[in-house]
């Protein structure tokens, strides 16, 4: 796969997933997933760099097929990896959303404002998410 990746075109318009490594300037394959999930531990050059790089010197790029924000296992992936400085999605319709750690990123107080969001939002996950992307910047993550 060189070049660009086209995910309707070369995967039914599902997931996909790349790594870009900000010091080394190299980025990973794209990795093919389902229409709701992209298995990004599938691949051993994505896997290597999640858990050897440098702390907060990774952009993990996906797609969402339809136009939703971040899921729960997004942030998750997020949240369990210092080497993710960035996380984007690109819709299908091409609007791109980022989230990302900033200076004063606390991760303690992440899980404590999940957990927050979750009991507001009677463990309703969608609300909980979306609830918790509205303040997640009193956490130090940025987003676009």
């Amino acid at each position: 796969m060189g070049g660009a990746f086209n995910a309707k075109e070369e995967n039914n318009s599902n997931e996909v997933a790349c790594v870009v490594d900000l010091i080394a300037n190299k980025k990973t394959k794209f990795i093919k997933g389902e229409r709701h999930e992209v298995d990004i531990y599938s691949d051993s050059d994505m896997f290597h760099l999640l858990h050897s790089a440098k702390d907060n010197s990774l952009v993990l790029c996906h797609n969402h097929p339809g136009l939703t924000d971040f899921s729960a296992n997004d942030i998750g992936v997020f949240m369990r990896h210092d080497t993710i400085k960035t996380m984007t999605i690109v819709t299908n319709q091409g609007h791109v959303r980022y989230i990302s750690k900033g200076e004063h990123f606390d991760y303690n107080g992440t899980v404590e404002l999940m957990k927050d969001c979750q009991e507001k939002c009677g463990n309703n996950i969608d609300k909980s998410i979306d609830l918790f992307l509205k303040k997640c910047y009193s956490v130090g993550i940025q987003r676009g």
